[in-house]
């Protein structure tokens, strides 16, 4: 008796795995199909696209849906009305894109100075990176010490809050302005450097050319291609790029003086 009730339990265990198995496949079937369709559909969108990035209307480098999408947000909402030029959606991309760049590094209390000094070592090679004729970039930011959190989808903490308020309210040129958290850790590296230059308006800044030798030929060519981009039709420049292009132009040339460096002393910067 105790048999067949297992009998009868195994029998209807594979009747509703039965069920199941033919459920599941009936199931693959319209994924299947779904599937099907929708590379169909990617196919036939994909051949538009290309039909319309062929017209070589937009430059190749922003090819790709979160560039194109901006773009159309910039026209939509009457932000600009050309792709080119310094007010045109490729300038504001570029600027967006920069704002949102964040360089951070983890101090320990019995390194803090030479951490400091291996930070500011990175985000100057990211700046002469920018300022040279590969991107041509002017940038402005602001670092500080302070707590900070961070992830794959979150930042926050006082010291972002702080470095936004350097770079908002007091960089107003193309520096990096240094918190006194930084300068006053900096003094104790024992890592010798030149980062730190005193503006004439008393801020501390980011001399990221100090790390950047024979820099003069590849600094000049950026600040060309800088002054055709911003340049109006009249051959003026909008007052606000006019000053930092200005002390970009400055800057640079101070730097390149003091290296003195035979190599360079051909290259100075016009404007």
């Amino acid at each position: 008796k105790q048999s067949r009730v297992i009998d009868i339990q195994n029998n209807n265990i594979d009747a509703k795995n039965r069920e199941i198995i033919a459920d599941a496949e009936k199931r693959v079937g319209l994924v299947q199909k779904e599937i099907s369709k929708a590379t169909s559909l990617y196919n036939e969108t994909a051949k538009v696209l290309d039909a319309y990035y062929s017209k070589d209307i937009v430059y190749k480098k922003y090819h790709g849906l979160v560039p194109i999408t901006m773009f159309c947000e910039y026209f939509i909402s009457g932000r600009c009305n050309t792709l080119t030029g310094h007010e045109g959606a490729y300038n504001i991309y570029e600027n967006e894109v920069r704002q949102n760049i964040i360089i951070a590094k983890q101090l320990s209390q019995e390194n803090k100075a030479n951490d400091v000094v291996t930070l500011l070592t990175c985000v100057s090679n990211f700046l002469c990176s920018a300022v040279g004729d590969g991107v041509g970039w002017l940038v402005r930011s602001g670092i500080t010490i302070g707590d900070f959190y961070i992830d794959d989808t979150i930042v926050w903490g006082p010291a972002l809050l702080r470095a936004y308020e350097l770079e908002d309210q007091l960089a107003i040129y193309p520096r990096i302005i240094l918190d006194e958290t930084v300068t006053n850790v900096l003094s104790s590296s024992t890592i010798k450097n030149d980062f730190v230059r005193v503006d004439k308006d008393g801020l501390r800044f980011l001399n990221y050319m100090d790390i950047w030798h024979f820099s003069g030929q590849f600094v000049s060519a950026a600040f060309e291609n800088m002054k055709a981009e911003a340049r109006k039709a009249d051959g003026t420049y909008p007052d606000k790029v006019f000053q930092k292009l200005y002390w970009h132009m400055n800057y640079i040339n101070a730097e390149l003086d003091k290296k003195n460096e035979k190599q360079d002393r051909k290259y100075r910067l016009t404007l």
